[in-house]
């Protein structure tokens, strides 16, 4: 049980940080408050 909890938890948080970053990505979020003063 600990086992499959452990992987379970696993997969959802690298599947949710890929799914995150691909929709800041797609968006440009992630520029936008990185760089505010870009021209």
């Amino acid at each position: 049980m600990t086992l499959g909890y452990l992987l379970y938890t696993v997969l959802a948080l690298h599947t949710g940080a890929a799914l995150w970053h691909h929709f800041v990505q797609r968006n440009g979020i992630l520029r936008r408050t990185s760089l505010p003063s870009n021209p």
